[in-house]
This record gives C-alpha cells, structure tokens and sequence, in this order.
C-alpha cells in the first residue's frame, strides 16, 4: 500500500478539509451514479443487453466510490496531517 500512496501526485498526508472534500466528492459520485440506474431502466434506449451493461457499470462505480469514500473515512488518522494546538 505504500508504494502506491508514493505514486500519487498529490503528497499524503492532506490538510484533514481537503480529505472532508475528497469523501463528499465521493459520496455525491455515488449518489449520482446510483440515480442514473433508475434512469438507465426507465428511460435507456437500446438493446436489452446494452441496458444491463449500462446498468451494471453504474453500480460498480458506485460502489466503487462508496468503497473509496469509506477507506478514506477509516484511514482518516494515516491521510491527515495532525494539527498541533
């Protein structure tokens, strides 16, 4: 896991706002992307079988974003810089 923190481009760890922003953004992906099945269903035109596809890719980037938000959530204290007071 270290070596692919190292890969990233932006420095870990983080100001603990710019992570708070980061699980938003993530959780608001998946809310968008859990809707967008209901629409897929009820309004998609096209083959049954490009349906399904659509389907599914929707639900595995939302839960995928839930993943990534609640890794972030529970690693929170390794990704945050500590603020001395």
């Amino acid at each position: 896991m270290r070596t692919m923190i190292k890969k990233l481009i932006i420095p870990v760890p983080v100001p603990n706002d710019t992570l708070e922003s980061w699980i938003k953004i993530l959780d608001d992906a998946t809310k968008a992307s859990l809707l967008a099945v209901l629409a897929i269903t009820w309004f998609g035109d096209g083959l049954f079988l490009a349906k399904l596809l659509n389907l599914l890719s929707c639900l595995m980037s939302g839960y995928g974003c839930a993943y990534g938000a609640n890794y972030l959530r529970v690693n929170r204290a390794k990704l945050t810089i500590k603020e001395e007071a």
